[in-house]
């Protein structure tokens, strides 16, 4: 399957089944508190996306929308 026709086919799926984009907020602290990280992680139907700062808008939307197939970039006005 070509690129366009697998990039239909998940914009098919897409519009046929429902997403489901869950946001997971993450807090870690070292034993010495020391250290202190904090984000959000990223999942698009139960798997987890490979983006570190899904907490920014930004970020989250064009992670969601690469891991469908689409060549994104975001700019603001």
């Amino acid at each position: 399957m070509n690129k366009l026709n697998t990039n239909n086919h998940l914009l098919q799926n897409a519009v046929s089944d429902s997403l489901l984009i869950e946001l997971d907020d993450w807090h870690y602290q070292c034993g010495d508190k020391c250290c202190d990280m904090y984000g959000t992680d990223i999942y698009l139907n139960g798997e987890k996306l490979d983006e570190l700062y899904a907490e920014d808008s930004k970020n989250a939307l064009k992670a969601v929308l690469e891991k469908l197939g689409y060549k994104v970039e975001i700019n603001y006005r």
